[in-house]
């Protein structure tokens, strides 16, 4: 994997997302930095859409006209309400781990079940996903199986600084 081809994706909390000039001030950092929006990506949860929908909604087509892409985090775990998908401009959703831990266990059967559902609807409306909190080999590839596309958990690396550890940028590590 070539460094210039890292993608970054950040957590953003529904009270910063909803505040006043977002997409500006994330822009202007990002310029300030000599960073191309392109590679960001970030990650809400369905209380920034429903907090206040129409600033959500203002908000993620002004980052999705300058390449910022946005994903549903821990889908599933909330409200859900499959309009977000179409109304909203979403590129991905994130698996919340607590389907991906149960793809072992007692509630197998019905974790399955509901990654499934998820996958199925994202592909059809071509939305990327990404399995949170995978563990296990088994976790793994039980999602593979099924068609996810990336992954992220202590099975492929504890969240580390990248300073600290510029290899891990240049090792293809993933789902895929």
């Amino acid at each position: 994997m070539c460094v210039t081809s890292i993608s970054v994706s950040i957590n953003v909390s529904p009270r910063h997302f909803l505040s006043d000039n977002f997409s500006d001030r994330l822009l202007r950092m990002l310029d300030e930095a000599g960073q191309d929006p392109r590679r960001l990506r970030i990650e809400i949860t369905e209380v920034a859409l429903i907090e206040d929908a129409s600033r959500a909604l203002k908000v993620l087509r002004d980052l999705r006209g300058h390449g910022i892409e946005a994903l549903l985090d821990d889908f599933g775990t909330g409200f859900s309400a499959l309009s977000y998908l179409h109304r909203f401009p979403i590129q991905g959703l994130k698996i919340d781990r607590s389907f991906v831990s149960g793809l072992e266990g007692e509630t197998s059967t019905e974790s399955l079940a509901l990654v499934r559902a998820i996958l199925a609807m994202a592909l059809t409306l071509g939305i990327d996903t990404i399995a949170e909190g995978i563990e296990t080999e088994t976790q793994r590839d039980i999602l593979l199986e099924q068609g996810c596309q990336f992954g992220q958990g202590f099975l492929f690396g504890a969240p580390r600084m990248l300073e600290r550890n510029p290899s891990v940028f240049r090792q293809r590590q993933g789902l895929h």
